[in-house]
Parts: C-alpha cells; structure tokens; sequence
C-alpha cells in the first residue's frame, strides 16, 4: 500500500465514535490470538514487552521496511503477525498488523486504519488508551485526544480523501467501514488539485472492496 515510508508531509458534524462501538460490529471482532506453542511465539513476546511503549522500542530495534513488490514481487500482501514476527520486514500495514496483534492481547480495543489521497495510502493500528487515540504509525507511538475520525485520520494524513476501518482476510486488507473526507472532495473539485478517485467512487461504499 504505498507510499509506505514514514508520511512526510468528519464529516463535518460527526461526534466521537468511541471504540467500543466500532468493535461492538461483527466484522471488526478480531479472529483471536495465534496459540502460543513456543517461547518464542508472540503470546510469549506480549507477556515479555507488556506496554504499547515497550512494542515501539522492540520494533524500532528489530523491524525494517521494505515494501511488498520488493519483499514478494506483487503489489500487495498482508503479512500475518507471525510471518512479520519471523521475517521482521514488511510496509505500513504489516506494522499495524503486527501491533494491534499485541493491543489484543493486552486487552486494548483496536483497529486497522486506513488513510487514502491521490491515489496513495497509509494504514496505522488504532487503540484507545485513557481517553485518547492511541497511534502506531510504522514503528512509531503517539497519542491524540481527538473528538472524531476525521481528527483520527487528520493525524495520519491532513490531506486525506476518505478513510476506511480495515480487516485482513488472507493476503489482502478488505474495507469494513469508509469514512469520505467531504471538505477535500469539494476542493478536489473545484480549483486545486484534479481527483484521482472518480466522485461517484468516492460516495459509494462496496461493502467488499478489496485492495490487492
């Protein structure tokens, strides 16, 4: 899902959305922790680490980027937090994949995050922590205490036309909930930039779309 390096660079009226609502819905109840059978596994790695700051460090130390057409020569590919804890590379969404993997175990409600722009995108793992938005962005941890997913998607990406909750099935990130950016629509269609992403893509939510 590119770009993938570190970024650079609510719908108006939309309250907070607390967490605990997103993961209420079936689809984005997570499919259950691997079970651990070595001491090696990531059930044995969670009780080591135990804290969403102490996962940063390991993965600052251990993880490197690089992306899908260069790891497995195709565009895209989800890896599953074990391949990710084995082969310790992959791109944005292997990172989140591999967080929230952790954020489960330590009881955290959590979520895949995806930002899209001109054709780009970035995804995070989301965790609610003392009432703030926990963000693991690549390897790195912030906090926001936002009152919307459009100052969620803000902190990935300013310029974002819409967003989506994500799930992995198999090798690919399916969209479970899209959330359209209505301020960047509009000035994507008047005198800035040219969209990308046709207006009638952008309104409709295929309640499949896959990006693979």
């Amino acid at each position: 899902m590119g770009p993938r390096g570190p970024l650079k660079g609510k719908r108006k009226g939309f309250v907070r959305w607390g967490v605990s609502i997103f993961l209420s819905l079936n689809f984005l109840l997570p499919v259950g922790p691997a079970k651990a059978e070595t001491p090696t596994s990531l059930d044995a790695l969670a009780q080591t680490l135990q804290t969403p700051e102490a996962l940063a460090k390991y993965m600052q130390k251990n993880f490197y980027y690089l992306e899908d057409p260069i790891l497995f020569n195709q565009e895209e590919y989800w890896q599953s937090p074990e391949e990710m804890a084995e082969r310790k590379e992959g791109d944005c969404e292997d990172y989140a994949i591999f967080a929230q993997a952790f954020l489960q175990r330590w009881g955290y409600q959590t979520f895949l995050f995806s930002v899209y722009w001109n054709g780009n995108a970035h995804t995070v793992a989301i965790f609610e922590k003392d009432s703030r938005w926990g963000i693991f962005d690549l390897d790195k941890l912030s906090y926001l205490k936002g009152s919307s997913i459009n100052d969620l998607a803000n902190a990935v990406h300013r310029h974002w036309d819409f967003a989506g909750i994500m799930r992995r099935e198999g090798r690919i990130g399916l969209i479970s909930r899209k959330f359209q950016n209505q301020k960047m629509a509009q000035l994507n269609l008047s005198f800035l930039v040219p969209p990308k992403v046709s207006p009638q893509a952008l309104t409709s939510l295929a309640p499949q779309s896959s990006f693979s």
